[in-house]
């Protein structure tokens, strides 16, 4: 394992191996990134948890420029359980704990279907499984934050890394903050947006996270204005995020969110891969 850790290295970030599991199930590979001081950003690491002798955790390719590293994870096939965070499940305290529709809702945020979802009390827990097919992650820092992803296909370098996540619809060179991308609309998109305002026909959210429009856990990136039209979604002014430098699109334009794959992540929206 001394072999990974210097690999990381290589990469300037720093991997420690933990002592425990994050969760009960000793066998699966799990990964987190964790603080030594809460508020100090810069004491951000990453902590594994290698898992079963059988797993194989390798790290693929490193860059040392951009501080990132495509990793690559095999295991068996393994259940888990992983506790609801209060922040995501609290929203449903009340008379419709617990229900159907309740389900249904926080199933569809979490990404499980809802026979995954137990309900204990005020606890919530989820069921996952591991896959037993490779997973390739993208791992390192952006902008002053670590981050980690699983990749939606195979790669060998970080560069393939950062192909894949962009959108096909998204041309190189467009503006991203984290996992969303920003293209300029068209004149003819602006003239709908247009006209679908002054119609009534749709409206401005104002101060507001582009999660709610399209789903993503995690911390929100709040945009000053977000308009939803056929489908689509569109954001204008600032959009904000503790962990990046705001951006501001002084037009309208669509948001993308990145192909990312969540089959493996945590409800805590990617803190910590399994």
């Amino acid at each position: 394992m001394h072999n990974i850790v210097t690999r990381f290295a290589r990469a300037g970030l720093d991997l420690r191996l933990a002592s425990t599991p994050f969760t009960g199930n000793r066998d699966i590979f799990q990964m987190d990134i964790r603080r030594t001081r809460p508020h100090d950003v810069r004491s951000e690491h990453f902590l594994a948890w290698m898992g079963a002798e059988d797993n194989s955790v390798q790290v693929q390719s490193v860059d040392p420029r951009e501080r990132q590293l495509v990793l690559f994870v095999r295991e068996a096939r393994r259940t888990f359980t992983e506790h609801v965070p209060a922040n995501i499940a609290r929203p449903a305290h009340g008379p419709e704990f617990g229900s159907y529709a309740w389900l249904v809702a926080l199933s569809n945020r979490l990404g499980v279907r809802k026979e995954r979802i137990d309900v204990r009390g005020p606890d919530v827990f989820v069921r996952r499984d591991t896959s037993a097919s490779g997973r390739h992650l993208l791992v390192g820092c952006d902008e002053r934050q670590l981050f980690m992803c699983e990749l939606p296909r195979p790669v060998s370098t970080v560069k393939q890394a950062h192909e894949v996540l962009r959108p096909a619809a998204v041309p190189k060179g467009t503006l991203r903050q984290g996992e969303w991308f920003f293209v300029a609309a068209s004149d003819y998109e602006t003239k709908q947006i247009e006209g679908a305002l002054a119609g009534t026909i749709t409206v401005v959210r104002r101060k507001t996270g582009i999660n709610r429009l399209i789903p993503r856990a995690g911390k929100p990136h709040i945009a000053d204005e977000l308009v939803a039209l056929d489908g689509l979604v569109f954001a204008r002014g600032a959009v904000r995020h503790p962990d990046h430098a705001t951006i501001t699109l002084r037009q309208w334009h669509r948001v993308f969110r990145n192909t990312e794959a969540g089959n493996n992540v945590s409800v805590l929206g990617g803190t910590w891969i399994d």
